[in-house]
């Protein structure tokens, strides 16, 4: 039997201190029978000694019960410990050796002396060999003031005897030091693994080529203020031209930071022990333990000094055919960072050249494809920018990717023009996250290409809008946002999930969009074969665009680069009209340059139009010039946006939107308000009864409307869908059904283009309003569904064939509250819309030879009689045949 006694906190915070479990370790490849005794300092008295076996549970635990519950034994200091522990070894009266750490070895031999001769009353000489015998000093700890009178007195008899404490360990101390080293190799091993596996959703992606420094617990306190001071400065300024750091802390973490997107993933806590570089301890064991597995060891650390001075460089002259450029305002020093990969820390520099504010470099074609970024100084702080104008960005967008041959995810034209066409509103990942494919096509631009897919032999995905009829697709937004974490393992996490509406980047698109995100090309594969597919079958694709503020604001790249891109107050404060905390200054000369040059980066992607959000944040002149220049590389490129803002904005009132700027139709908020009700009161609209709208929704029946270029929608990704608006209002689900389709009924039969959001043809709800970062379960795309709702896409499906065989010119034969009768003067129809729970008659508007063209269950063709009576809440439409005779007294 072996003791194996600590004389430290060695029981920390619920666990073992890593000093005390690697000792454990090593003595578990020695000692085949033992007990531990271990404590933490404490007040309270020590009542009855608890012993457990060593190898139950890796490590014995001895302690005192109190009132029935079990603790680790809590000391008032060394003195108490060594006294405690030798007291209850000796009661034993056990012959095992005594293997101590951390006790100071005079006052040990004092106390065990002390023990055998007062309570044993073993003769000098034989307590003498005992002791010296029985205990091995394997760590010697800091020596104790001897106060106790007896231990005095024994001290000074030990000096008139002319002898002192004696101990004779033999070769088991050799032997300790062998199996520590054993230890080192082995956990080496162990924690290397961890290291290799530590790219784990769970832990937010560290770096694995970061920088990751350790550190045992009695250290972390004082690592753990420089943290947060150093997390706090890099929310404030996230370019600080840093490596990434991971902190291997015992049992410390804070989710705060590890999941604040603003920090760029530079700093990370992981509350595990994996490999590191850097172990920061005063702990004598750790400092050589570290050291035998080739781990750098300091006592202490200032973190900044010791990052900064790490990161290996390379000077590389500039010189080849690969230009870079961008242009800095009041930044010093331009640099060219190339990396090897989207994580290494080493990195080689090419100064850049300066030409007022543009900086620029060349470097040999060779190079490419590579992962950049610039470098600048403002002062004595150093920057890391991201290009942006970057085509691609590493994973999570902290490092810009060039390549060749740009020109591969180019497309040769665009859709030809419609009259009057029908956009289907979708958010890739809610489009794509539960189709039948393979995990890393779900949620993709892939994904949404697919052809062939159906469920229940019903289509979905891509089929089932082509079979619908749409004309375009809008995707929401696709440029590269910052609230999601891009990597696979993280796609389908509940929360991992953002509407996009938080731009970081106007030219590379969102990785997470990519089938391989960490492949900074697997978007733009994945976004040229959607256009493709959907080219081919005559849809076009509209890109939701977010020009109007950056997510950062003034901590962006954009802005460090140059801070006139923000609007600002006269007194300097950001001007908010975004209701996000900034908005962009469109009209600066350079900001403006960036919009033209990522709209038309876009268009060379195949984009057919463009959808503008708060497109009132953007000066009308820029709207006009986007006008124009996308006219011109596509005649038919269809534009619109959102007339408002969301406060009040800095932007000059001579520089905002007015009707008709630039070709951009604007979304009509009164048609939505007026027809379905209002999201923001849940006051009734015309499907529901009340008929106060009605005016102007014959006025955008007729063509008008709100604006010159009038955009009618029921819904959209703001607010309540359409069923989900309904349900405030009760009724039978039945009832609900027959308000929606007179709701699609009234919008699908109104001129121009139309917007829908996807998931309202089969009375899709989400059961939240405005769900912008998720659950991602709340904005799915049900499938299984639409299949269950057959009746209800047939009907939509039919709505839109309707459409397309009219010309849509209208004129209003009769109007009165509720109820309404159009002609349609470019083809032989007529329509009846009402809103009203009873029937009506329409034999005065019947033709003697009449069909019936649509109905509340879709398209039909049936002849109809004299004196019908059509069902309330509905539309019809009849065509008529021969000569058009009308009814007497009509």
């Amino acid at each position: 039997m072996k003791h194996i006694i600590f004389g430290r906190e060695d029981y920390l915070h619920g666990e073992l201190h890593l000093s005390t479990a690697r000792k454990l370790d090593a003595l578990n490849l020695l000692v085949e029978e033992g007990r531990v005794y271990l404590h933490r300092q404490g007040d309270f008295p020590y009542e009855g000694g608890i012993l457990t076996p060593w190898r139950e549970e890796g490590h014995t635990t001895y302690g005192y019960e109190r009132r029935g519950e079990r603790y680790i034994m809590e000391t008032r200091g060394p003195e108490e410990v060594a006294r405690i522990f030798l007291q209850e070894i000796y009661s034993e009266g056990v012959e095992g050796e005594v293997l101590a750490f951390g006790l100071d070895p005079s006052y040990l031999y004092l106390e065990a002396m002390r023990i055998l001769l007062d309570e044993y009353h073993c003769p000098w000489q034989e307590a003498r060999e005992r002791v010296g015998r029985q205990i091995i000093i394997l760590e010697e700890g800091p020596e104790i003031s001897v106060r106790d009178p007896r231990l005095l007195e024994l001290k000074g008899e030990l000096e008139e005897r002319g002898e002192g404490p004696e101990f004779h360990p033999g070769d088991f101390p050799q032997k300790f030091q062998w199996a520590v080293g054993e230890v080192a190799k082995s956990y080496r091993a162990l924690i290397s693994q961890r290291r290799r596996e530590i790219y784990h959703k769970d832990l937010n992606f560290p770096n694995p080529q970061g920088l990751f420094i350790g550190s045992d617990a009695r250290e972390a306190a004082d690592l753990w203020d420089q943290i947060h001071r150093l997390f706090d400065e890099l929310v404030a300024r996230p370019q600080l031209d840093l490596p990434d750091l991971i902190f291997c802390l015992e049992r410390h973490t804070d989710p705060v930071i590890n999941l604040d997107l603003r920090t760029r993933h530079k700093l990370k806590l992981i509350p595990r022990e994996v490999l590191v570089d850097l172990f920061v301890t005063r702990d004598p064991f750790l400092q050589k333990f570290y050291r035998a597995m080739g781990v750098e060891v300091v006592e202490e650390l200032n973190i900044l000094s010791y990052a900064r001075g790490l990161r290996r460089q390379r000077p590389l002259p500039s010189g080849g055919e690969v230009l870079f450029k961008v242009m800095a305002k009041d930044l010093e020093g331009g640099k060219l960072y190339l990396y090897e990969d989207a994580f290494t820390m080493d990195r080689e520099v090419v100064e850049m050249f300066q030409n007022g504010e543009e900086f620029y470099c060349t470097i040999p074609t060779e190079k490419l494809p590579v992962y950049y970024n610039f470098g600048f100084f403002r002062g004595e702080e150093a920057y890391e920018v991201v290009d942006p104008y970057a085509k691609a960005l590493s994973v999570n967008g902290r490092r810009g990717y060039r390549f060749e041959n740009e020109d591969q995810f180019y497309q040769g034209g665009f859709v030809p023009a419609v009259e009057n066409p029908v956009i289907c509103e979708l958010h890739v990942k809610d489009a794509t996250a539960t189709l039948d494919l393979p995990p890393e096509e779900a949620g993709t631009f892939l994904a949404l290409s697919r052809e062939g897919l159906t469920l229940g032999g019903r289509a979905v995905g891509f089929d089932h809008l082509k079979e619908l009829g749409v004309d375009y697709l809008h995707l929401m937004p696709i440029h590269n946002y910052i609230t999601v974490w891009e990597q696979a393992a993280s796609k389908f996490d509940g929360d991992n999930y953002n509407w996009g509406y938080d731009p970081d980047h106007y030219f590379a698109l969102e990785n997470s969009y990519g089938t391989h995100p960490e492949d900074p090309l697997s978007a733009l594969r994945g976004l040229h074969q959607l256009v493709a597919t959907a080219h081919r079958h005559g849809i076009g694709i509209i890109q939701d665009v977010v020009y109007n503020h950056l997510y950062l604001g003034e901590r962006s790249d954009l802005a460090l680069l140059n801070p006139q891109a923000l609007r600002r107050w006269d007194d300097g404060s950001l001007s908010d009209g975004s209701g996000t905390g900034c908005e962009v200054a469109s009209e600066e000369p350079l900001t403006q340059k960036l919009i033209f040059d990522s709209i038309h980066h876009s268009q060379q992607l195949g984009v057919d139009g463009f959808r503008f959000d708060l497109a009132a944040l953007t000066d009308r002149h820029t709207l006009e010039e986007i006008g124009r220049r996308t006219g011109e590389q596509n005649p038919h490129c269809l534009l619109y946006g959102e007339p408002w803002m969301a406060a009040e904005s800095v932007l000059a009132r001579e520089l905002r939107l007015q009707g008709g700027d630039g070709g951009l139709y604007l979304f009509d908020d009164d048609f939505r308000n007026g027809l379905r009700g209002s999201s923001f009161d849940y006051s009734p609209g015309w499907i529901l009864g009340d008929n106060g709208a009605q005016p102007h929704l014959e006025e955008s029946l007729l063509g008008g409307g709100k604006h010159p270029l009038n955009l009618p929608y029921v819904s959209c990704h703001d607010d309540e869908v359409l069923a989900d608006f309904l349900d405030h209002f009760g009724g039978s689900e039945g009832e609900k059904i027959r308000r929606m389709k007179l709701a699609l009924a009234v919008q699908m039969l109104t001129p121009g283009p139309v917007l829908f959001h996807q998931g309202d043809e089969f009375f899709r709800r989400r059961h939240r309003n405005n769900p912008y970062n998720g659950p991602q379960e709340a904005t799915n795309i049900h499938w299984e569904e639409r299949v269950e709702k057959e009746q209800l896409v047939q009907y939509v499906r039919d709505l839109i064939r309707l459409r397309k065989k009219m010309d849509l010119k209208h004129r209003i034969l009769h109007s009165e509250a509720g109820f309404m009768v159009l002609e349609n003067t470019g083809g032989r129809y007529r329509i009846f819309l009402s809103n009203t729970p009873q029937g009506r008659d329409i034999g005065p508007w019947l033709y003697p030879q009449t069909r019936w063209a649509f109905t509340h269950e879709g398209l039909v063709d049936e002849k109809c009689y004299m004196g019908q009576i059509i069902s309330g809440r509905a539309v019809y439409v009849i065509t008529f045949e021969g000569e058009k005779i009308p009814p007497k007294g009509v």
